[in-house]
């Protein structure tokens, strides 16, 4: 029974991974390119922006000096300023996707 259920198995598994695709690709039109560039384009300045912000923040949040005691608690302000960091750092990315695709629609 054992090798009935893994022959089953592999019968199904090359049957599936020889298929070919029926419908091909979409091709996309100049429009769909540039509207493609605009959305990736503000979402990129908008992480840029909000992580500028974020970072600033959890930055001025950063106690160097410390308390009377010896006690610094930076947790709050560092999660802050690695998140900003973080998302400034992901802007990127998409700042490249959006030219890419600027550059596609003029072709």
């Amino acid at each position: 029974m054992k090798k009935v259920t893994i022959c089953a198995f592999l019968l199904i598994l090359s049957v599936a991974s020889f298929c070919q695709q029926t419908n091909p690709a979409p091709t996309f039109s100049k429009e769909d390119y540039l509207k493609k560039s605009k959305q990736q384009k503000t979402a990129a300045w908008i992480m840029f922006g909000g992580g500028t912000v974020v970072g600033f923040v959890g930055l001025t949040q950063l106690n160097f000096a410390g308390s009377a005691n010896g006690e610094v608690n930076n947790t709050p302000g560092a999660v802050l300023f690695f998140t900003g960091v973080a998302s400034v750092i992901t802007s990127i990315p998409l700042f490249t996707a959006a030219k890419r695709n600027r550059n596609k629609a003029m072709r």
